[in-house]
């Protein structure tokens, strides 16, 4: 009751501790390239503002930490689409499956990008033949390895394309994370390097105006970002469960940010075994998207299988609101 007690207080002052916190690290804005990389991949990580460092428990929110491949007992798979900024789409996938007692894999892929824009020019508007293409893919591949029943690790290979006209980008990250349960109430703590890797340096032909173009690109760090998390189930019972999850980020291109969430999930009964969650997260020093906000509808659908629908509301300052629709189907962890 008292952590209950504290973490609601901690929200209420949330505003107050935005202004007393300092925030360094705006001058690094803009100093990375592949920001497709930092958008969450699911509706759920979407509601909880990307603090699921620590509750990598599903296909949905591996990407986060890829240690948390363990946080499940089952095949499971995931499917994300969203209507981005700009008249963007993004969607997601991702798997996951044991693939013995202490060792699982999973795949994840996703793409950022508009449709084709037809190439003008003053003396063609109609058209030169030309297509200009604009679009971020990146796929991983993860494994993780159990040494006990408290510690997992876990490393995610990152393969990342994009494509902005005639330059092109590619290359090869990593992701890293490790998984604790203390022992103490399922507490967990967690600890993560994203998008961990060398330079990336752009090839290709720019335009420059008004009749002149260029092929001399620099390169751009990726961006990098270590996270520390923790976790634990503050109410949990056969019907109910209250998670509470505290973040730190630490990206390369920002200011150190800090999380605090929730998720609540009730089953309606014994012989009914819907169920449904409700989470909402607050991050310090991000004024883009500062609360976030999702439900989700757990639906049994045969014997030994699930399915999850997860929707996620971000307000954002300047674009108004940001929707997120994901599907998750899991098997079950008693078959």
């Amino acid at each position: 009751m008292r952590f209950v007690l504290g973490v609601l207080l901690g929200m209420l002052l949330l505003p107050v501790k935005a202004q007393l916190i300092p925030s360094f690290g705006e001058e690094r804005v803009g100093t990375t390239i592949g920001a497709a990389l930092k958008i969450p991949l699911s509706a759920r990580a979407a509601g909880l503002n990307d603090g699921v460092v620590a509750l990598a428990n599903d296909a949905s929110v591996v990407v986060a930490n890829p240690a948390g491949l363990f946080q499940t007992r089952s095949f499971e798979a995931s499917f994300s689409a969203a209507q981005w900024l700009a008249g963007s789409r993004l969607i997601a996938a991702s798997a996951l499956y044991h693939v013995g007692s202490d060792d699982a894999v999973a795949v994840n892929v996703a793409r950022l990008g508009i449709d084709p824009l037809r190439v003008t020019t003053e003396v063609q508007p109609y058209g030169t033949g030309e297509w200009f293409i604009v679009e971020h893919i990146h796929a991983g591949l993860s494994y993780a390895h159990r040494f006990t029943d408290q510690f997992s690790a876990g490393i995610t290979v990152v393969g990342v394309s994009e494509r902005l006209g005639k330059a092109t980008l590619q290359g090869v990250l990593f992701d890293l994370g490790t998984l604790y349960y203390t022992g103490l109430a399922r507490t967990r703590i967690a600890l993560a390097i994203s998008n961990f890797g060398t330079p990336l340096k752009p090839r290709g032909t720019v335009p420059l105006y008004p009749h002149d173009s260029s092929s001399t690109l620099r390169s751009f760090a990726p961006p990098t970002n270590f996270r520390f998390g923790v976790a634990t189930e503050v109410l949990q019972d056969s019907l109910q469960r209250l998670t509470a999850t505290v973040q730190f980020d630490h990206p390369a291109d920002q200011a150190e940010q800090y999380v605090i969430g929730g998720e609540y999930a009730r089953q309606l009964s014994v012989a009914m075994p819907f169920q449904i969650q409700v989470r909402a997260a607050y991050r310090i020093n991000a004024p883009l998207t500062p609360w976030t906000a999702g439900v989700g509808l757990q639906i049994p659908l045969f014997t030994g299988w699930r399915i999850r629908i997860d929707y996620s509301l971000l307000p954002t300052r300047y674009f108004g609101m940001l929707h997120r629709l994901s599907l998750v189907l899991q098997q079950s962890p008693e078959e």
